[in-house]
């Protein structure tokens, strides 16, 4: 008896064993099918039960927050850890395995699938810099995980940059509903609002504008020495050094947006009308006739839905916001 219980542990094992590289190249969509079906279920919960009659006005947009409130916080926390107590063992940092940073790239792969989903099917989300950096990060995200290539920067372009992303989630939340972060009447969130705005616009400076190129030109030296030594993947690793190129520009773009955003709210004070929930108005990113705040309004993108809504009556609010309409790499 204890023979043939032994003998069959031994092949149960053996087929786990077996299984596991058939486990692994379906995590990503496992990932992808567990973010899709939260977002399904808070959709379908604000439609059904309408816990809030504000915010089943977007119940996509909604959702959308809440994943990605969840994926950034887990990559964040999980990423910052590896970055901190894992990343120093990698002594290749081109093409050493490192599990804790496949996981990071299936999850961040599975992710950015989703939210290119999302974006194009929520109006509010469907941006062309959003859009292309999705695609981008997809594409990266995948080799990364399927070739074990660059899990050492994995760990910091999947995890520690998305520091930021998690204090976005909710300073996209509170400027899509607006009445939220009313000082008068919700004056916590109104705080809490602030807090997430200062936070946000904080660690992405110091992330993604200062120490990210930081990381990057680490990244060029590590690929430039793995190309002249003819090593694997030549054509993935050029990809992601012209990659690299585009999202270090829109790190900077988006900074800048930033900065701007800050000045407006050290400089300027002045009742700035809004429109309804989820609609802005042309004057929400700043002062009226101003060709600088135009020139950051259009960058924002946010000022194509107006004229379906004029049924709305504007009402004021005294707040200066900085804001981006997208997510980290």
């Amino acid at each position: 008896g204890t023979q043939s219980l032994g003998a069959e542990v031994g092949s149960w094992t053996t087929s786990c064993y077996a299984l596991k590289p058939v486990m692994d190249s379906l995590k990503p969509f496992i990932y992808l099918g567990a973010i899709f079906a939260t977002h399904i279920l808070v959709d379908g919960a604000l439609r059904t039960f309408r816990f809030s009659s504000l915010l089943s006005k977007d119940p996509g947009f909604v959702a959308h927050q809440f994943c990605f409130l969840l994926v950034m916080l887990y990559s964040a926390v999980y990423g910052c850890w590896l970055w901190a107590n894992r990343s120093f063992m990698i002594e290749d940092r081109i093409y050493d395995y490192q599990e804790g940073a496949v996981i990071l790239a299936k999850l961040n792969f599975a992710f950015q699938i989703y939210d290119l989903v999302i974006s194009m099917s929520v109006k509010t989300l469907r941006k062309p810099d959003r859009v292309a950096h999705h695609f981008i990060t997809a594409i990266l995200a995948f080799w990364s995980y399927h070739y074990n290539l660059c899990l050492y920067y994995s760990i910091f372009f999947f995890g520690v940059s998305e520091v930021s992303s998690v204090f976005l989630t909710f300073v996209e939340f509170f400027k899509e509903f607006p009445s939220l972060r009313d000082e008068a009447i919700t004056p916590m969130l109104f705080q809490f609002n602030e807090i997430s705005r200062m936070m946000f616009a904080g660690l992405f400076l110091s992330i993604r504008v200062v120490y990210w190129p930081y990381v990057s030109m680490q990244f060029w030296g590590d690929a430039l020495d793995a190309l002249t030594e003819g090593r694997p993947y030549p054509f993935e690793l050029v990809c992601t050094l012209m990659a690299n190129i585009g999202l270090t520009i829109l790190q900077f773009y988006w900074g800048v947006i930033i900065l701007k955003q800050i000045r407006r709210k050290l400089f300027t004070d002045r009742p700035i009308p809004i429109i309804s929930e989820g609609h802005k108005s042309d004057c929400e990113y700043g002062t009226i006739n101003n060709h600088d705040d135009h020139d950051l309004h259009n960058d924002y993108g946010d000022h194509d839905d107006h004229a379906d809504h004029d049924d709305h009556q504007p009402t004021v609010e005294q707040d200066n916001k900085f804001s981006l309409n997208g997510n980290g790499a």
